[in-house]
């Protein structure tokens, strides 16, 4: 039933602005001592616009700061960070970019018994002909080695510049909070002094709280919160959590002024100050400058407070790994966590840890160390042992077939293919390189027929790579796992794997692989008697059918030939069906390519081919393309799990510019999901599109006669169908 507003009823529910002024204008028109009144005159007209403005505004500036009142939809970084604040979640600082560097010092002036490079030594490197200054965090004291040589192994350096700021503590300020001067500071950088009054040298250093558990009255500890305009502030306690500074005493914060991720990937640097006076040094890169990362921004904020305070400040479980690997490391891209017992082989007692960092595949030897013993091990449980471990990567390789009509579109055939990879492109970096990046077929193909009206269809064939990396002229075994079972409906002469070149026996050589046949005598089945049917491939050449009595050794069918009144003699018999094995006839018998056989008295011989496991084989192409297997038996595959085993493989040099060796095969689904430090992406450079024009919508094929369809694999094969 419509409900009829009354003119003499303002409507208050419109936000519109338009709708706004029509509703003044509709209660002002019903209001007796108007009614005679020109409402589009002028005066009239100023005023309801007015009013409608005011009313705007204020239902605009309502909602702003209804938005502002919640972490989901706050959008100033300030409100933000309280919401966050009240979740006990302090936004992550800029961080530093760090790297390992052996400083030999060389030569050293009166041949101290020891040296020492103090905290804050200068270091610096360029990068695109920017200089950038680096420090040693933490000092260190060497002996010199018996041969003399006086040698900092693994100094850790972090790009920035350090500063000092101090305050004198006022009592008559009440909010007792001391803002650092600099927003590009490393919080993990600080160092918090607390002197008596200002003319005392003596100092108790300040730790900051991360777990209020074991905070007491008299802890000499700092609380950290971000502030206004992104500025950090630090405070003390009251005497109940954490020690009340007094009147006069002065507080000294030195910490590290970073440039972020711009130092990262550094690999040269120098000296610049001096050590105890000695600048004559050499230095060596041990770890490359990584870790450096841009201050948390409000969507992440937004994302890891609710999650830390889930945590409880501490690591249990995998949830709680990731949050605070994302929260504490900001180079982590993408992490992955699983328990030992879902390991394979399960490892109980463990935690596997996975990450993927914004600027390499891989952490470095001591970006995991500092996860592990400065993240992780503080807050995780006693039993527990976090192991990391590097990402894998499964690389997807695509064949593209799009129909599409010409005449819906202005593009050419290759601009269509260029549009197409881009899809591609976007989907991968968009869905995939995270470890809960699945690869789903249909969502692919849905985006391929919505990059450009003139796509019909499209037909996706989908491949899984994985890269060797061999030990050059060693035998050795490598397990190549693909977390992914294989497709196995092949012909009989087809391989389900397939690889790039390699140098083996001093040929160019291919992996492939082939069935494993086995046969009744492989199993330790009796000798016989067997009735065979086959092709007789030896003194009765050619002759089909079945053979018995025959045995699979000659003692064992002279037995026979006694026991049916011979003199115990045997002839040999050979099977095109079954090579490689002999089969031996007592001569008291000829029964020889015969139509039937008494299944009551003779076992039918036969093989049984592996649906599960193939052998691997090492090949090469000779120059009429013809196929030489060098190596029956390199390896297996693991049809059902995946996984490719090469035995004592030992190839002396890899074809092409790559240090790998690409191994291809198909997998069992379409849909392809990473498991535990697995990571998909697709290889822009293994995509292939093919753009064809759809003869049934262009008019060129009748009745679907000579129509071309894709079909899984790949090749273009005609049909009637559409």
């Amino acid at each position: 039933m419509a409900t009829t507003v009354s003119k003499n009823r303002l409507n208050v529910t419109e936000l519109d602005y338009d709708q706004i002024r029509t509703n003044l204008k509709t209660f002002l028109q019903g209001q007796t001592e108007l009614v005679d009144y020109d409402f589009e005159g002028s005066a009239l007209s100023t005023i309801i616009d007015v009013l409608a403005y005011n009313s705007f505004y204020n239902a605009f500036n309502a909602n702003v700061q209804a938005n502002e009142l919640y972490l989901d939809t706050a959008q100033v970084r300030n409100n933000v960070v309280s919401h966050a604040k009240s979740l006990g979640y302090v936004p992550r600082s800029r961080t530093s970019s760090f790297a390992d560097i052996d400083v030999t010092v060389n030569t050293p002036s009166g041949t101290p018994s020891s040296l020492t490079v103090s905290r804050g030594t200068k270091f610096s490197t360029t990068i695109n002909n920017k200089k950038y200054g680096f420090v040693n965090l933490t000092a260190s004291t060497i002996t010199p080695t018996q041969a003399g040589v006086y040698k900092f192994s693994s100094l850790r350096i972090n790009q920035g510049t350090l500063k000092t700021f101090t305050y004198v503590v006022d009592n008559s300020d009440t909010r007792q909070k001391y803002e650092i001067p600099d927003t590009n500071i490393d919080t993990a950088s600080m160092v918090v002094k607390v002197f008596p009054n200002a003319a005392s040298s003596d100092s108790a250093i300040y730790s900051l709280v991360t777990n209020i558990v074991n905070v007491s009255g008299s802890s000499e500890v700092y609380f950290l919160q971000e502030g206004l305009d992104g500025k950090y502030e630090i405070y003390f306690g009251d005497n109940a959590f954490g020690k009340k500074l007094a009147a006069g005493n002065v507080i000294s914060v030195e910490y590290l002024v970073t440039d972020g991720v711009d130092a990262n990937n550094a690999t040269s640097f120098t000296l610049e100050g001096n050590i105890e006076g000695n600048t004559n040094v050499t230095m060596a890169l041990v770890n490359k400058a990584a870790g450096g990362a841009t201050r948390e921004d409000i969507e992440s904020i937004r994302f890891n407070a609710p999650l830390s305070y889930l945590s409880q400040n501490r690591v249990v479980t995998a949830d709680d790994y990731v949050t605070i690997i994302k929260n504490q490391y900001a180079n982590a891209e993408t992490v992955s966590v699983w328990g030992g017992e879902e390991n394979d082989p399960p490892e109980y007692g463990k935690v596997f840890v996975s990450v993927k960092p914004k600027n390499a595949e891989t952490l470095t030897v001591s970006e995991k160390a500092f996860i592990k013993d400065s993240i992780l091990k503080p807050k995780n449980i006693v039993s527990i042992t976090p192991e990391l471990v590097d990402p894998t990567f499964l690389y997807i390789k695509l064949n593209c077939f799009v129909k599409y009509d010409p005449n819906l579109t202005s593009l050419t055939a290759g601009e269509l293919t260029q549009k197409v990879r881009s899809v591609i492109s976007t989907y991968n970096d968009t869905n995939l390189k995270k470890f809960d990046g699945v690869f789903r077929h249909s969502q692919l193909l849905s985006e391929i027929d919505n990059a450009d009206a003139a796509i019909l269809n499209s037909t996706v064939n989908v491949s899984i790579q994985k890269r060797l990396v061999p030990t050059l002229n060693q035998a050795l075994k490598y397990t190549i796992d693909f977390d992914n079972g294989f497709f196995s409906n092949i012909g009989s002469a087809d391989s389900i794997i397939s690889s790039t070149t390699f140098t083996f026996n001093g040929l160019t050589q291919q992996l492939q692989d082939a069935p494993i046949t086995t046969f009744a005598v492989d199993s330790g089945a009796s000798t016989g008697p067997y009735a065979v049917y086959g092709t007789e491939n030896g003194m009765y050449a050619g002759s089909k059918g079945y053979f018995y009595p025959l045995y699979t050794t000659a003692e064992a069918a002279n037995n026979r030939d006694i026991v049916a009144g011979g003199s115990g003699g045997s002839h040999a018999h050979t099977f095109l069906e079954f090579n490689g094995i002999t089969f031996y006839m007592p001569n008291a018998f000829s029964n020889h390519g015969l139509t039937s056989y008494d299944n009551s008295l003779y076992t039918l011989f036969s093989t049984n081919t592996s649906t599960t496991t193939r052998d691997v084989q090492i090949f090469r192409l000779t120059t009429t393309n013809q196929k030489i297997v060098s190596v029956q038996k390199a390896g297996t595959v693991d049809i059902v799990n995946g996984i490719v085993t090469l035995d004592s493989f030992s190839p002396s040099a890899i074809t092409g510019s790559n240090n790998y060796i690409t191994i291809t095969a198909t997998p069992n689904s379409n849909d392809i999901a990473p498991q535990r430090n697995q990571l998909l992406t697709i290889d822009m450079n293994e995509v292939s599109v093919t753009p064809q024009v759809d003869t049934v919508s262009t008019g060129g094929t009748v009745a679907g006669i000579g129509y071309t369809t894709t079909p899984t694999g790949g090749s273009s094969t005609g049909g009637g169908g559409y």
